[in-house]
């Protein structure tokens, strides 16, 4: 997993204030400060710029740390929505045994399956 660290650098005599964001394998970029936005919104504008550079997609999710912010690819929660929905209706069939039309209808993928299909996984062939 990518994760991506942004830290804030005050102005000098010669650079205005500025924000830089990396990774663990030296990819990197400096943006100047964007005073329209505050606080993780300034370090999230820097994460997004190095994800453009990189053409990296996903959802970013973020956090503080002691000097600056890390960012990191988390799941699509829509995809995580519509899954649990569908696990859900798998548990509510599974307590409604005798009822013919939940039987009739009742999925034959495991959990891991539904999940995986959802988040757009593939899972490859068991033996």
């Amino acid at each position: 997993m990518k994760a991506i660290i942004t830290k804030y650098h005050g102005p000098t005599d010669y650079k205005g204030a500025r924000i830089t964001a990396s990774d663990e394998d030296n990819n990197r970029i400096t943006i100047s400060y964007p005073h329209e936005l505050s606080g993780e919104a300034c370090h999230r504008a820097a994460a997004d710029a190095l994800c453009k550079k990189m053409n990296w997609q996903g959802n970013l999710v973020g956090g503080s740390l002691k000097r600056g912010y890390v960012f990191t690819f988390g799941p699509d929660w829509q995809a995580c929505t519509r899954a649990s929905g569908r696990i859900a209706d798998l548990v509510c069939m599974a307590y409604h045994p005798k009822d013919e039309k939940a039987r009739a209808t009742r999925p034959t993928s495991t959990w891991a399956e539904i999940i995986a299909s959802e988040l757009g996984i593939t899972v490859p062939e068991s033996d």
